[in-house]
């Protein structure tokens, strides 16, 4: 008889995630007090094909993406039944990090069914927001100056709330790009 209690292996197991054309999300962030931490909102849009038995989605995963430093809490979403072109907004959602602001997440969001069927994950971008209080109006990335990077941050959030609407009026318009403007270099 052999003996195998020298013996050892292992297996690496990779599992490519499905593309998903199954929901659509949409981002909304927002810091919160203290280094850190910020929390965002997400709204999930069923986009499952007709055809067939539509896919009704009832718990969404929050998984940040290997090679980020962050966490995210809760990971696990309870959502009411999605049918197709349904939405639902999710959140506040946190996300604890040392990375300063204008730094990127890439999260992993998956719509799952009520046995926890998997439909699809989708990646989606965080980026981590500037520190309250960093000074200088239009500063979103809290790196002293007013650039191409807080510009781009402004654009990407064009027509949203959050720490890009520098004039605090519920959206992120040209009133916000005036402000930066004016405070640009």
């Amino acid at each position: 008889a052999a003996s195998f209690k020298d013996e050892c292996c292992t297996t690496e197991v990779c599992i490519t995630l499905p593309e998903c054309s199954c929901i659509d999300t949409e981002v909304v962030t927002a810091d919160l007090p203290g280094v850190g931490s910020f929390t965002f909102n997400m709204n999930i849009l069923n986009l499952t094909p007709a055809t067939g038995t539509p896919f009704s989605g009832e718990y969404i995963t929050l998984t940040v993406a290997p090679g980020f430093a962050a966490t995210v809490n809760p990971t696990l979403v309870d959502i009411p039944t999605l049918p197709i072109y349904a939405s639902t907004w999710i959140g506040p959602i946190t996300v604890n990090t040392a990375l300063p602001g204008g730094s990127i997440i890439y999260l992993i969001v998956g719509i799952h069914s009520q046995t926890f069927h998997p439909c699809c994950f989708r990646e989606i971008k965080l980026i981590v927001p500037a520190q309250s209080g960093s000074g200088m109006p239009g500063d979103l990335n809290g790196d002293g100056v007013v650039d191409g990077i807080d510009l781009a941050m402004l654009l990407s959030n064009w027509g949203l709330p959050g720490t890009t609407d520098l004039s605090s009026d519920g959206t992120t318009d040209a009133q916000d790009l005036a402000l930066m403007l004016a405070n640009w270099g």
